[in-house]
Formats: structure tokens, sequence, C-alpha cells
């Protein structure tokens, strides 16, 4: 599932035109906070795929997004409730990180997750070992690495007499990036109670061309993320009422 997260899609400086655009596009993203763009579920009873596309992800307001979010974790026969817990302690964690990272504004950038649809699987997965910390370390050390590359790529692309000056500003903020990476890596590893769910979920955050240098809280992306949190905590209690009105024949 791919979810757009945050309120804008353009940078400050687009046009007008693109803006007017964006919005008729994401209409429901100002006040939801994040946006379903599409998704692809496994039903294990059927041993095929369910497709929703972006159009899908765009008609839904915000009462609506719920019964999106349902379609996700939900097979013909079942609502991954248990699953949940697993997600939302991944979420906790970015938005920790996010919560102390002032380097990047995101915008139109989205999380992806994943989760292996079947059951049988999941129960071989649990007793294997030695995949949580790589994997919760990759959402951080993944979005910082990509982020870093792309204005060092920027930087190296310029000319001119400033170009050692940048070059010095890259290394500072590489050297600065790394410490951050190794202090949210620590915290991560902290946690270990939910590892035999983590194994079978992942999260990953994409699409961040527009990923621009900032000196202040990436206030926008905390708040879709957060209203997607809560949006996601209430399907712990609603979750399985829900996936019964969905499949009521």
């Amino acid at each position: 599932m791919d979810i757009k997260i945050g309120r804008r899609t353009c940078l400050p400086d687009a046009s007008e035109r693109k803006k007017e655009t964006s919005l008729n596009k994401h209409r429901h993203l100002p006040k939801l906070g994040f946006q379903i763009i599409g998704m692809k579920i496994y039903h294990p009873s059927q041993g095929d795929y369910v497709v929703f596309d972006s159009k899908y992800g765009r008609e839904l307001n915000e009462e609506e997004s719920i019964h999106g979010l349902v379609q996700y974790f939900s097979t013909r026969t079942r609502f991954r409730r248990d699953l949940l817990p697993a997600f939302l302690n991944r979420l906790e964690k970015i938005e920790d990180w996010f919560d102390k990272q002032e380097k990047y504004h995101f915008v139109s950038s989205s999380l992806l997750f994943v989760y292996e649809g079947d059951t049988n699987h999941v129960a071989t997965m649990s007793n294997s070992t030695g995949a949580l910390n790589n994997r919760d370390n990759g959402v951080v050390l993944d979005v910082l690495e990509n982020v870093n590359s792309h204005f060092i790529s920027g930087a190296n692309a310029d000319s001119g007499h400033n170009h050692g000056k940048d070059a010095t500003r890259q290394s500072e903020t590489a050297s600065e990036n790394e410490a951050t990476s190794e202090n949210v890596t620590t915290q991560i590893n902290e946690s270990s109670d939910l590892k035999h769910l983590e194994e079978a979920i992942d999260i990953r955050m994409i699409d961040f061309p527009h990923a621009v240098p900032s000196s202040s809280p990436d206030d926008d992306y905390l708040y879709g993320l957060r209203k997607l949190i809560t949006s996601l905590k209430s399907l712990l209690n609603l979750g399985p009422y829900y996936h019964q009105l969905l499949y009521l024949d």
C-alpha cells in the first residue's frame, strides 16, 4: 500500500496552475493529511490479489479513508488486526525521528506498507531470527542516504567559485546526519517485543524528490503521519466490525 503523507503536494514556489491541478487531484489531502495512492492485497482463500488504483484513493474523504485502510488489512475471511501493533510500532519510530530532525521538509512523499499475506508463511517466519534490527534501521538510514545523495548530486553538478564552500557544507551535513542516524539506530534497537510480527511487515519512506533543506520541524509531514497513526489505532477496536460490514453478503 502506497500512502502519501502531508497536506502539501507542491513546493511553495510551484506555479499557481500546478497548485490548482494538484489540489483538484488530491482534494481531501489538506484536511485528511494522508491519502491512499494504491494498494494490492493478497487473499489466501482465493490465491489471488485485489488491486485498488490511485483513482480509488483520491475519492476517499476523511471518513471513507478508514474503509480504505480496512480494505488493506482484510481478506475475505478475516481482518488482520494482528499486524496493526507492528505497523504502529514502526510508524511511531518514524514519528520520533521526525520530531527530532529539522534538516529537511518532505513534500509529496509516501510511505510504502508491505506485509506477508500468506498466514502459513508468517507462522514459519516467526521461528526465524535476525531480521528485525536491520529492517527497522533501514527506515531511517535509507531516507538519510537517499536525501543526502540527492543534494550531493546537485552540488557536484554545480560549478564556479562556490564549489569548494558547497562541498564543505555537504561534508558537514553528512557528518551531522551520520550522528543523527546513529542516535536513531540506538533508539530503534532498544525494542524487540514485537519481533515475531515485525518480520511479517515492512514500511519504507519512498518518493522524496521534493525533500528540501530546512531549519525547522516538518510539521506538515507530522500532521499527516499522526492522523494516519490515529486512524490505525482506531482499527484495533473497530477493524473487525468494519470488516464484517465490508464482506457481509
